[in-house]
Parts: structure tokens; C-alpha cells; sequence
């Protein structure tokens, strides 16, 4: 349907995963389980925004987009964990949180006008 690499959505959420890999290496040494989640939520959005792309249809296009919306939702949970536990400060936790918002809301505008 489109060139991913285009789309806003897109370039903002590799960005976001691009960010975040310091922090995650940082409590990987810690938590490597909330690490590895982190890892795998944040990575799903541009990863889901990228595969809708490649679909026939803009039903499969959205649902693919419905799932990096989740997937935003699941990174921002686990930023909030590593925030309580002390591993992210709360500087950190306020810019990273901010830009995972941005990236949610492309992409759920990108979704709506797909309708």
C-alpha cells in the first residue's frame, strides 16, 4: 500500500526504538525480563506500522495499526515499572512517555484516516 519508511508514524516510532535502547541496555545489567519486554513492545510498533503496509487491504492495514497503538500502550506499562523501580529517572520517564504519546497519536491518526 505504501513506502513505510515515508509515513511519520513510522519514522517517529523507529526513532522511539532507536531512543530507548540505552535505557534498555541499562536495566538489561538489572531486570532482564522487563528489559526483554520493553525491548519487544517498543519494537512491535514500527514493526506492526511496517507490516500493515505490506497488506492488500486498508482493513488489514488498520488492524495491523490497532496493534502498534497496543503496542505503544504496552511500552509506556513497561516504562512505568522501570520508573518505580528506580531504573529510568523521572526526567527520563516524562520525555520517554511524552514521545511514546506522539508516536500513539500518529498513528492512530494515520488509522483514522484509513477509514
Amino acid at each position: 500500500m505504501h513506502d513505510f519508511r515515508r509515513l511519520i508514524a513510522w519514522q517517529k516510532a523507529n526513532a522511539l526504538e532507536v531512543r530507548m535502547d540505552p535505557y534498555i541496555d541499562r536495566i538489561m545489567k538489572v531486570r532482564p525480563t522487563l528489559a526483554d519486554q520493553l525491548e519487544r513492545s517498543v519494537g512491535s510498533i514500527a514493526s506492526n506500522v511496517s507490516e500493515g503496509c505490506g497488506r492488500e487491504t486498508k482493513a488489514d492495514f488498520r488492524r495491523f495499526l490497532t496493534m502498534a497503538i497496543a503496542s505503544t500502550t504496552e511500552t509506556e506499562n513497561h516504562l512505568i515499572r522501570a520508573q518505580q523501580r528506580g531504573l529510568i529517572t523521572a526526567a527520563d520517564f516524562e520525555s520517554l512517555t511524552a514521545n511514546t504519546t506522539e508516536v500513539r497519536k500518529l498513528i492512530n491518526g494515520l488509522r483514522k484516516s484509513l477509514e
